[in-house]
């Protein structure tokens, strides 16, 4: 009984730690597109390969990804023809 309190212990803190872990990723501004971070400052789109500004970006989900892109034409360019886009497609 003892080893099942302490392996339960063990557990929740080490859950708590990755999520505190993981917190302090989105806090400090960084995203993770296809295995690679990326710093806010330094996002491209897909579409046009501009750098995208962070404070007037759209944004798209696709398959648990995360795309940004600079315009509202961009993203309608991707969403007509997402396979010439997605990396590794």
């Amino acid at each position: 009984m003892e080893n099942l309190i302490y392996l339960m212990v063990a557990f929740g803190l080490c859950y708590l730690m990755m999520r505190l872990m993981h917190g302090s990723h989105a806090q400090q501004g960084e995203s993770v597109h296809h295995g690679v971070v990326e710093s806010e400052q330094n996002i491209v789109d897909p579409v046009c390969g501009n750098e995208v500004d962070i404070h007037q970006r759209y944004g798209k989900m696709h398959e648990g990804h995360l795309y940004h892109f600079c315009s509202m034409e961009c993203l309608a360019k991707f969403e007509a023809n997402r396979d010439k886009y997605i990396v590794g497609s």
